[in-house]
């Protein structure tokens, strides 16, 4: 078979047809069309599969980033507060000449 061109129309259903009959060829060609299609789905499932795992891999490196950073951050405002403290408690003492 050599199609070379389709033409579709569409039009808003009009409840004409309560049934349709699907008419098959032989069983042996459908049944080798379907394994064909299911041989792509599943290699195509597979890329999918792959692509998934590869953006989870990345996901997590850019958690682990996130996290190193969040720690640095963390640490400098502990820091910071400590350094207030003491810069506080030094200004609450009094002065002595």
């Amino acid at each position: 078979m050599d199609v070379e061109s389709i033409e579709v129309s569409f039009e808003m259903y009009e409840g004409e047809f309560q049934y349709f009959v699907i008419k098959r060829g032989d069983w042996h060609e459908e049944l080798l069309e379907r394994l064909d299609t299911a041989g792509t789905l599943l290699y195509k499932s597979v890329e999918l599969g792959e692509r998934s795992v590869a953006l989870g891999e990345e996901s997590v490196g850019i958690g682990e980033k996130m996290l190193g950073k969040q720690d640095k951050t963390i640490d400098a405002i502990d820091r910071s507060k400590e350094e207030m403290v003491t810069e506080i408690s030094s200004l609450s003492q009094p002065f002595s000449f």
